[in-house]
């Protein structure tokens, strides 16, 4: 027994040793400023010795018999372990499964790892449906930074990480010989062990990451990667200090262990060789420790136990989620507010004008109309068309002896027709509002955006112009987007103002974004109720024309935040539709 207790110290303090040793080296004048993934290696290197004691090689060879790579048309394209081999299921991360696509025929998908030998053939999946609903949830409520200043309003970014677990389900089977080629079922820790998870437990991960020596050949060798370390945290998705203690919600296991593509989807193990995660994302920020992310195995009891997935996220997750969420404001709730402040012409002698978005009174009356609504961007095309109809004279739209037209025949509604060309790939939404001579209005447009990877939103360019206008002005692209629509007497101008949101790639998929229109009196008094409402009233829809081309010619205006935004816009002179123009 004094053996067994004084092994433990020995093994504790070589692991003490190695994590100071790191640290001295990272504090070090002479060794200050090395590049971080040579000061990552050498602690590993350091701690591997340690931890070898902690979580036997023979545990690792064996486990490392059941984790597969997973393969999209022969490419590699994440990790998956054996959780029921007479069944054919695996667990991965839900962000692998994602992007398989079962009802593409030509496509074909499988598992393969050097113990087995030959490729599986995967036939199905299953998501976690809370994957998806944590990033539904923080892009509904969308909340924004409240330090940031009423001139730049910025979002508050949260990053995709709930629930990245999925299933898959393989045919186990040789069809030669009829055995069963999974390796063995890997053990999931129970309950009582993942809510004891904490900083400084062993932990060693096992996956296929994508690197310079097997990069070519990654597919054919297979080769799997063992890494041990330990636990670095454990948090929350959504991580406050005050909520800090609750064990059930803190389901996302930090490490230090090297993650690249490749790992996503692979087990991580304790000293008992029981999972206890799942490999989900590496952070590659410059500013980062090489911090690499796995969500606690309990999504995959979630998606194994019947209702435990859809009682958990209702009656855990869900709740614990908005609660959190509530620490920031909304953007739907700000954002009015700060364009108010921004374009109103306010006597700052009277009127107090915020600083920042927290300083704003949500609460008082507001000295203005707003409508905001939720609309979704169409497919991309690599050209926009924008026919301007008003411009079209009236005597030459039609001439004598012209046979009538067929409505389907999408080159004769658009032969001579004044049009706006924007040759730039991307995704266009028009818009059209109503004017009223005294007011002023403001045109707005955001896109949140949950990712791994993404700023936290999709910057919107913006095209517009007042009808009757022979230019489309274009601005630049901004968290925030926004027009500014003066009051014009003009009797002689059309009271309707055109607007074109474009969204380039972004690299997400969800196409939902956020549009809306602010209005007040020129006098600053407070605006008849309904108003806005009516001016909101969508005018019929403009013909639209989607043309595929191979042009790119990016229209982006690259001026920085702080200037005159008059600077960087761009004009496009109308043009009538040619043949020529329309069949490129």
């Amino acid at each position: 027994m004094n053996i067994q207790k004084y092994g433990a110290v020995a093994i504790i303090s070589m692991l003490a040793l190695a994590l100071l040793v790191s640290e001295i080296a990272r504090l070090s004048t002479d060794r200050g400023y090395r590049d971080l993934s040579t000061e990552l290696a050498e602690t590993r290197q350091i701690a591997d010795t340690a931890l070898k004691a902690v979580i036997p090689g023979e545990i690792l060879k064996e486990a490392d018999k059941s984790v597969y790579m997973v393969l999209n048309n022969n490419e590699h394209y994440g990790a998956a372990f054996v959780i029921d081999r007479d069944r054919g299921v695996l667990a991965t991360a839900a962000h692998v499964v994602a992007e398989l696509d079962f009802d593409a025929d030509e496509k074909e998908y499988s598992v393969l790892n050097r113990h087995t030998g030959k490729p599986l053939r995967i036939r199905n999946a299953k998501i976690h449906s809370g994957y998806e609903r944590f990033r539904k949830l923080v892009e509904t409520y969308q909340p924004v930074d409240p330090d940031s200043s009423i001139r730049s309003p910025r979002f508050f970014r949260i990053f995709d990480m709930a629930h990245d677990g999925a299933l898959l389900f393989v045919d186990p089977f040789d069809p030669e010989t009829g055995e069963n080629l999974l390796g063995p079922n890997l053990p999931l820790g129970n309950e009582e062990k993942l809510l004891a998870l904490s900083a400084g437990d062993p932990v060693a991960s096992i996956g296929f990451p994508v690197d310079t020596l097997t990069a070519n050949v990654m597919e054919e060798s297979a080769a799997s990667r063992i890494e041990r370390g330990v636990i670095s945290s454990m948090i929350a998705p959504i991580d406050l200090v005050e909520r800090s203690k609750d064990p059930v919600a803190n389901n996302l296991i930090v490490h230090r262990m090297a993650i690249a593509p490749g790992n996503s989807g692979g087990p991580l193990l304790d000293k008992d060789g029981d999972i206890v995660g799942i490999n989900s994302h590496a952070s590659y920020s410059g500013f980062s420790n090489g911090d690499g992310l796995a969500q606690r195995v309990d999504v995959i009891y979630d998606l194994i136990t019947p209702y435990l997935e859809e009682d958990r996220l209702e009656g855990v997750y869900f709740p614990e989620w908005t609660t959190r969420l509530n620490k920031w404001p909304k953007a739907d709730d700000l954002f009015p507010h700060a364009l108010y402040y921004m374009y109103a012409d306010i006597d700052e002698s009277e009127i107090k004008i915020p600083e920042k978005l927290k300083e704003i009174d949500v609460s008082d009356d507001k000295p203005f109309e707003v409508a905001i609504h939720k609309v979704e961007f169409p497919e991309f095309a690599t050209r926009y068309i924008h026919f301007a109809t008003d411009l079209i004279e009236t005597e030459k739209q039609t001439k004598e002896g012209d046979e009538e037209e067929e409505d389907d025949d999408a080159w004769k509604k658009a032969k001579n027709r004044p049009s706006f060309l924007i040759e730039d790939f991307g995704q266009y939404y028009p818009y059209s509002f109503l004017l009223r001579k005294d007011r002023h209005y403001v045109f707005f447009a955001y896109d949140y955006a949950i990712d791994w990877e993404t700023r936290g939103y999709c910057p919107l360019q913006l095209y517009h112009r007042r009808r009757g206008e022979t230019e489309l002005k274009s601005i630049r692209q901004r968290q925030l987007s926004s027009i500014h629509v003066k009051p014009d007497s003009d009797s002689k101008k059309i009271n309707v103002y055109e607007v074109i949101v474009q969204r380039r790639l972004c690299g997400i998929e969800n196409n939902e974004f956020s549009i809306g229109v602010l209005s007040w009196k020129a006098d600053n008094d407070a605006p008849a109720k309904g108003e806005v409402q009516t001016a909101l009233q969508s005018i019929a829809p403009q013909a639209v024309l989607q043309v595929a081309s191979s042009i790119e010619n990016s229209v982006n205006c690259h001026a920085r935040t702080l200037g005159d935004p008059a600077k960087c816009e761009r004009s496009i002179k109308v043009r009538n539709m040619t043949p020529e123009l329309y069949e490129e």
